[in-house]
């Protein structure tokens, strides 16, 4: 009888299971043949075009963004990407039965990809509709997440870390002992200095890689600094909401006496900026890296930050850029996005200890798809290093998380995370800050 209607009709029928339980296309294609045919063998890509925009944002937007090329050229795989995200939802609701010990069956690499992609494929800021994000929000409730051992687990805790803090038992207050036992491990890890080599240029990359994020290092930048501004009653980091992560949603800025910005500043160099930093007392830094007191697996002893008297240092600096150059062309895959160049003001003028300098800076993109932002900067007299990846798309309020290190890279020299993102004050009209003279080192 269902397989006399016409195919528009079956269609029809098979969008509105779709939107009541996603897996209902898979019990239906089992029924009769011709469901079976129309699910798994289309003639062409209207059946599941039709059920991944009832969903999900249309990723064609966020790909034209990133490509430089135009919405029509975008390619989509519209089954295999609708049926990766179902699956991944399938598991996700498994996920909050499971124990944490099974996770690593249930939520595999496929699914976590599915969910990240998911994540960074929302329609950019600007337009209203922002499905993606809802979807997430629904599959991260009451999931339980695991501790983070490996690159799946990472990116679904960065995830979780945008969402609402009522979507997820991951994100429970920080005060209690799970969210404690996160902190610990990101201690350990953000502050361990075996993390910060040449191969991985002192930053959040995986090692030999020129450019592939190492997401586990990512997330723990991102967890010590979110404890320490939550501790210190810090609200100015970027909020929750996975909204956050759409691309061009960081505040647009305009500022009076600013200088003209005449460049191709894709990645929104230019204006205002915050940015915090932690960093341990050095001697506490020498003794966790340098007593002694390793594991048999490796690792070194985190008795230091169980000790009550233990504190990192956090600081919350405002910034100002300048875009100075852009090179003529990217590279081959981004060619609307080539190498900015810029120099920047952080910190109070008047205090020469405090005041920095950022001598040069470059933000780029890696051959692996990734807005690295690179800079050095002038405190005083040292000088320090700074490497980071943007989070979410480009130019999203989320901002950019890094590791801030020694210029020279000696051994024992230190290294800590640091966050930036762009600042909402000059959405008012605010002055320019002041910019000091001093010339770009080419």
């Amino acid at each position: 009888m269902f397989s006399k209607l016409p195919q528009e009709i079956q269609e029809a029928i098979l969008l509105e299971a779709v939107l009541i339980r996603p897996s209902l296309v898979a019990t239906l294609a089992q029924t009769c043949k011709s469901l079976h045919e129309l699910v798994y063998q289309p003639t062409d890509s209207h059946l599941w075009r039709s059920i991944f925009l009832a969903i999900f944002d249309d990723p064609r937007k966020s790909q034209a963004i990133e490509t430089g090329s135009e919405e029509s050229e975008c390619w989509v795989d519209w089954s295999y990407e609708a049926r990766q995200r179902f699956r991944a939802q399938i598991r996700m609701d498994r996920a909050t039965i499971i124990e944490l010990a099974e996770f690593n069956k249930v939520i595999d690499d496929d699914a976590a990809d599915a969910l990240w992609e998911v994540a960074h494929t929302g329609l950019p800021a600007g337009y209203k509709d922002f499905r993606n994000g809802q979807w997430l929000a629904d599959c991260f409730r009451s999931a339980i997440m695991p501790p983070v051992k490996n690159p799946a687990h990472a990116k679904l805790h960065i995830i979780a870390s945008f969402l609402p803090v009522t979507t997820s038992v991951s994100l429970i207050p920080l005060a209690t002992t799970s969210s404690r036992s996160t902190r610990l491990a990101s201690r350990a890890y953000a502050y361990d200095l075996r993390h910060y080599t040449e191969s991985n240029q002192w930053g959040p990359w995986l090692p030999g890689s020129h450019g592939a994020v190492n997401w586990i290092h990512v997330w723990h930048l991102l967890d010590v600094l979110r404890h320490n501004a939550h501790e210190r009653g810090c609200t100015d980091l970027p909020s929750r909401g996975i909204g956050k992560l759409r691309a061009h949603s960081a505040p647009k800025q305009i500022l009076e006496d600013a200088p003209a910005n005449e460049w191709n500043d894709w990645a929104g160099v230019q204006g205002v900026w915050l940015r915090a930093v932690s960093f341990m007392d050095y001697r506490d830094l020498h003794a966790y890296n340098f007593s002694g007191n390793t594991r048999p697996d490796g690792s070194y002893s985190t008795s230091i930050f169980q000790d009550i008297q233990f504190a990192e240092a956090f600081r919350l600096i405002k910034a100002y850029f300048t875009v100075v150059k852009v090179d003529k062309a990217g590279l081959p895959a981004y060619p609307n996005r080539p190498t900015i160049h810029f120099i920047g003001d952080l910190g109070p003028a008047a205090d020469a200890e405090s005041h920095h300098i950022i001598t040069k800076g470059t933000v780029s993109m890696t051959k692996h798809g990734h807005v690295r932002w690179s800079f050095c900067t002038r405190v005083g007299g040292h000088q320090w290093a700074s490497e980071g990846v943007q989070l979410g798309g480009v130019q999203s309020q989320a901002g950019v998380i890094g590791v801030w290190s020694s210029a020279v890279h000696e051994a024992t020299d230190p290294a800590g995370p640091f966050w930036l993102w762009k600042s909402d004050e000059g959405k008012a009209g605010a002055k320019a800050p002041h910019m000091h003279h001093y010339h770009y080192a080419s």
